[in-house]
């Protein structure tokens, strides 16, 4: 769901890497001290995996918890026809680039937007859906170093 290997876990969790592998094992964490499972789990609840009860119909299990993006700053730029922005997600700050492009095709515009205030205003009318996009990239592990980039292919509804 995170798209973490035992060696991220391990050390965002500030565990050994054996430790992890005996939690994932057949046995599960049974030998695990109760300060290495709590250790575990408060991390990946800050990352957005929920942990979810057992109940009458289903047993105990986990999924991703959605949590939105929020728009921190952004910078449009008409001479290389992009707009910067930050978005800040699970308490992180991340760096993004969106390529005007992709407004114009969700606008079915050509040649396309030339200044920045089109592209700002382009960029507010579809806010939710870049920040949807934005937040899918970060959950997903393809956001390198705290930056990622947005392409058409983000966005199937304009292919």
């Amino acid at each position: 769901m995170l798209a973490w290997g035992q060696e991220r876990l391990a050390q965002e969790a500030s565990v050994s890497r054996p430790t992890i592998k005996r939690m994932e094992g057949l046995k599960g964490p049974g030998r695990s001290t109760a300060a290495t499972l709590e250790s575990v789990r408060s991390v990946l609840e800050l990352a957005g995996i929920e942990f979810l009860p057992e109940d009458d119909r289903r047993g105990p299990g986990v999924r991703l918890r959605k949590t939105a993006a929020r728009l921190v700053a952004r910078r449009a730029d008409a001479i290389n026809r992009l707009i910067n922005f930050q978005i800040m997600h699970n308490d992180r700050e991340y760096d993004c680039t969106l390529r005007s492009s992709v407004l114009d095709a969700m606008d079915g515009k050509v040649p396309g937007y030339a200044t920045a205030a089109d592209i700002d205003a382009a960029f507010d009318r579809h806010l939710a859906l870049i920040l949807d996009r934005a937040r899918k990239v970060v959950v997903e592990g393809l956001a390198q170093d705290g930056r990622l980039s947005l392409w058409p292919e983000d966005f199937p509804e304009i292919a």
